[in-house]
């Protein structure tokens, strides 16, 4: 219990319970407990256990009634529901153009992690306390009612919108040496790149000249300064064209630079007009079967836990969610069936199979028989335990015919943990890190902290993770300030990632807080870098030399990845950080010691260094 004296040990069976989130009238709350005796308040989230602590009310936290056993059975809940748009009953409403429709928003689903943990909660307290009253508001209530009958609904007049991941896009800018983030409804930001894209391409004509007579090989939602010997490259017998709706293809300088110096086009929407007619058509039949979706009774049946249904709470957000962006998709949708009309594309290569623009391109193709390329994009768990995980996040392809790997561990990982057959796993290397076994490491007078927060699996949703990870951040930023060394903290780019710029300004206001952009060229000019989290920045530090530094405060359960058995990083704690970095940063022999395991690891993970991008234009030159 958070904060009590143990009075409530001492209550009856059958206390009032409120049962309070961040959208429950505080006011009122002081109000309803000021003449009672037998009571708790429960808090359901971190902002909430904070506002409770801070005026000094007494409270649990929902955490408390979970068990390991429930936490790991709603995590398996949470991976089933994640893929709703698979099951075959559903499906065939939502499919257009042989794109499912519903799976597009597959990114926009992290809701469902907390929404599901509410639930288990809100179902063992009222088993726990199955006599009580109960006092609770907005969702929480209407999770209550599928479980009790005595609860009492507490109106809020500020109504709270849910909001969904890339509903706003961060921008960083910087005036001095401050940084300021700010957050751009997405309509907005997708307006003003479909301007930038008019403007660059009228005057420099990357979308001209595409031919439709030769044989066009599609790199999606690839990064162009990340991929730089990749479009640079691109000379051969087939044609590489990059397609990009999310992000544009030039945004600075030296992304033009690489595109006016590359046989690579870009396709954009400019050039796949498409007949208003028959799309007006088809998407007028389509809307209609999407409405009959949301009429239909099965959904219940499908959405229920021991057979208590959660549908009707489900109903209303999955709605919003889906019609909200559904003339966008459509839109997208019909972009790249016209695309695949008009030209001919021998192949496709994506970086995800979970992103709008990936779904449905590899859909179209593999509809229309054109070999798809799944390539592996970052460092993940390559462990037996991490399988769950990595399959709900897509990490081996479910979709593509070939799996481009960067070398024989992720082969290997790819093959036993991933059950994919041998000669669809083709080891490539790395393209985005080529050039870099060649960078010149600048001055080495900071550290670099990479902070990755809490995300949406089960375990990272209690209010422990929350506080360890302000803790760490807050014990890391002191030792190294005690130590007298500058630090640059990066927060990872994720829209939903905290800024703790305020929190780390009381601790030393000189400290840095970069909250968008690329880490590699923070990276090029640390003395060591520091990270939470298994990331694929560990892998960018390596291959430059730079020692690492992890110190895992997030209690994973994902196995011990080759990174770690190969000992190429300095596994930490918080208390033993402080010896740790002094170490690293005062004795040679230690530091090229690490160094060196490093060297050895990246050897065995990496193949084809500096040359991977030759080696892709290789394979897709013979698909």
């Amino acid at each position: 219990m958070i904060g009590t004296n143990g009075k409530n040990n001492r209550m009856s069976n059958n206390p009032i319970l409120f049962l309070v989130g961040s959208e429950y009238p505080i006011s009122q709350l002081i109000e309803q407990t000021k003449n009672e005796t037998n009571f708790k308040i429960i808090s359901f989230d971190i902002d909430t256990h904070k506002k409770l602590l801070s005026i000094g009310l007494e409270h649990e936290i929902s955490d408390n009634y979970l068990s390991e056993t429930d936490i790991e059975q709603i995590q398996h809940t949470v991976y089933h529901f994640g893929k709703w748009y698979e099951d075959s009953n559903i499906k065939e409403y939502f499919i257009y153009e042989n794109v499912n429709t519903a799976q597009l928003f597959h990114e926009q689903f992290n809701f469902l992690s907390p929404f599901v943990k509410t639930l288990y909660e809100i179902a063992n307290i009222t088993k726990r306390f199955p006599t009580s009253n109960f006092f609770a508001s907005s969702q929480k209530f209407q999770f209550l009612k599928i479980f009790s009958d005595r609860g009492v609904e507490i109106k809020n007049d500020e109504r709270t919108d849910l909001e969904f991941p890339h509903d706003k896009v961060r921008y960083n800018l910087k005036i001095g040496n401050r940084y300021f983030l700010f957050l751009i409804p997405r309509k907005y930001y997708l307006g003003i790149k479909k301007i930038s894209e008019y403007f660059l391409n009228a005057f420099f004509s990357f979308n001209k000249n595409i031919p439709k007579t030769k044989d066009i090989t599609l790199l999606v939602e690839f990064h162009t300064i990340r991929f730089k010997q990749l479009f640079l490259q691109s000379k051969g017998k087939s044609q590489l064209v990059s397609y990009s709706r999310r992000r544009p293809s030039i945004w600075n300088s030296e992304s033009l630079s690489i595109f006016r110096r590359s046989n690579t086009k870009i396709m954009n929407s400019y050039l796949l007009n498409k007949s208003e007619s028959k799309f007006t058509s088809r998407k007028l039949e389509f809307i209609n079967k999407f409405n009959n979706f949301w009429r239909d009774d099965f959904p219940n049946e499908y959405f229920s836990i021991d057979g208590k249904s959660f549908w009707h709470i489900l109903k209303p957000i999955l709605y919003d969610m889906l019609s909200s962006r559904l003339d966008e998709a459509i839109t997208e949708i019909e972009l790249v069936r016209n695309m695949f009309n008009t030209y001919r594309i021998k192949s496709v290569v994506i970086l995800s199979e979970v992103g709008m623009t990936e779904i449905i391109v590899s859909s179209i193709a593999k509809s229309c028989g054109v070999p798809i390329s799944l390539l592996q994009v970052g460092y993940h768990w390559d462990t037996p335990e991490a399988n769950e995980l990595n399959v709900a996040q897509t990490v081996y392809p479910a979709r593509s015919d070939k799996f481009l790997v960067w070398g024989k561990i992720s082969e290997k990982d790819a093959i036993v943990n991933g059950a994919m057959e041998p000669n669809n796993v083709v080891v490539i290397g790395s393209p985005r890190f080529d050039g870099l076994f060649k960078t010149n490491n600048l001055s080495e007078d900071y550290v670099l902290f990479a902070v990755t927060g809490p995300r949406y699996s089960v375990r990272d949703l209690k209010v422990e993770t929350y506080l360890n990870h302000e803790n760490a951040i807050q014990e890391i930023c002191k030792t190294v300030s005690k130590l007298g060394k500058k630090l640059i903290i990066k927060l990872h780019p994720g829209p939903s990632e905290e800024n703790i710029s305020r929190m780390v300004k009381k601790i030393n206001p000189d400290f840095e807080v970069i909250t968008s952009g690329d880490i590699f060229p923070l990276i090029k000019s640390c003395s060591v870098m520091i990270t939470t989290r298994l990331s694929t920045a560990i892998v960018e530090a390596q291959i430059i030399e730079k020692p690492v530094i992890y110190v895992p405060i997030f209690d994973e359960r994902y196995g011990t990845p080759e990174m770690f058995k190969s000992n190429s990083c300095v596994i930490s704690s918080i208390n033993s950080f402080e010896s740790d970095l002094k170490k690293i940063l005062n004795d040679t022999s230690f530091r090229q010691k690490i160094i060196g395991l490093a060297n050895d690891f990246i050897q065995n993970y990496l193949t084809n260094q500096n040359k991977a991008s030759k080696e892709l234009l290789k394979f897709l030159h013979k698909v």
